[in-house]
């Protein structure tokens, strides 16, 4: 099912949707640690909420730490079920060739076709 979503977008939000922040009542951190929360990952089961561990979600979509990694940074922290769009290739300024020097490509290959071939 994850993957017949079909989109990167929809395929980060259903990881999202399956994904808990676990608040800890207590966590002993040193200066300057970097560590972020726990997480706990969920499948939904014949209506039911299974918990699972993070080695057998990954193995069961076929994913790794690097979609979940994307999908934790990306999070909108009012609505984890969110995650912000991906926005490759979605900018408006694309390297455009000239047609003078596509053209001259196009006549290169063919030049280099008939040479190939023994078509002069």
């Amino acid at each position: 099912m994850y993957w017949d979503l079909g989109s990167v977008q929809r395929q980060r939000d259903f990881i999202s949707v399956c994904m808990t922040t676990v608040k800890l009542k207590y966590r002993y951190t040193r200066e300057g640690s970097t560590r972020r929360n726990n997480n706990a990952f969920y499948f939904d089961v014949k209506d039911q909420r299974i918990r699972s561990c993070k080695k057998f979600f990954k193995n069961i979509l076929c994913i790794n730490d690097c979609s979940i990694r994307t999908v934790l940074t990306k999070r909108d922290l009012n609505h984890p079920q969110f995650v912000q769009e991906d926005l490759r290739a979605k900018h408006r300024n694309h390297i455009k060739l000239d047609e003078e020097i596509k053209q001259s490509r196009v006549n290169s290959i063919e030049i280099g076709q008939r040479t190939v071939t023994g078509h002069f």
